[in-house]
């Protein structure tokens, strides 16, 4: 006499549908935990750049007489504006900007003309106008020749980085800057 044993080896439904339930929620965490660190990362890039640019026009002053470059650039070539323009060498403004004046190629420079930097952009989009219309990329106001500020936008600021814009010797409404660096010579 033959016994038939059968027994029950594979899954069933409602086992496959929890083990893949559970596989998505843990991809969905490990995501919004990888998005999270790059928005950190362009975050602490930005203080960077701003850091990098500052000390490129402590040494424009130093060779220009303790002066920050305050014309020759900008919006209508008052010096204020953006920073960068990371369009492949063309300008955001008629007059150039800031990346011109400080990589020695904008011919409004006054001598002695030299390359302080290789002008860092936003790590997500660039320079003229920011975003697509959101916020982002750098620009630089100044009071006159003995103060100025560097502006960006980042995505995830701190409360210490929100306070990086009081108390400094020009202010900017709009743009949606919420980091900055003071330039005193």
């Amino acid at each position: 006499m033959k016994i038939k044993i059968t027994e029950n080896s594979g899954f069933t439904l409602i086992e496959l549908l929890v083990v893949i339930s559970i596989i998505g929620l843990l991809s969905t965490l490990a995501i919004v935990a990888l998005n999270n660190s790059r928005i950190k990362a362009r975050d602490t890039k930005r203080k960077a750049d701003l850091t990098q640019i500052r000390t490129a026009m402590l040494l424009y002053a130093d060779n220009h007489g303790g002066s920050l470059p305050t014309t020759g650039f900008g919006w209508n070539n008052t010096g204020h504006g953006w920073a960068t323009n990371n369009d492949g060498g063309s300008v955001c403004y008629t007059y150039g900007d800031l990346e011109d004046f400080l990589d020695g190629t904008d011919p409004n420079i006054p001598a002695p003309v030299s390359n302080y930097i290789k002008m860092p952009h936003d790590p997500k989009c660039g320079g003229c106008g920011g975003c697509s219309g959101k916020p982002g990329g750098y620009m630089y106001y100044h009071a006159g020749s003995r103060c100025g500020v560097l502006y960006a936008h980042l995505e995830n600021p701190s409360s210490e980085d929100l306070a990086s814009c009081t108390g400094k010797c020009v202010g900017l409404a709009g743009y949606g800057m919420n980091y900055c660096v003071e330039v005193k010579p």
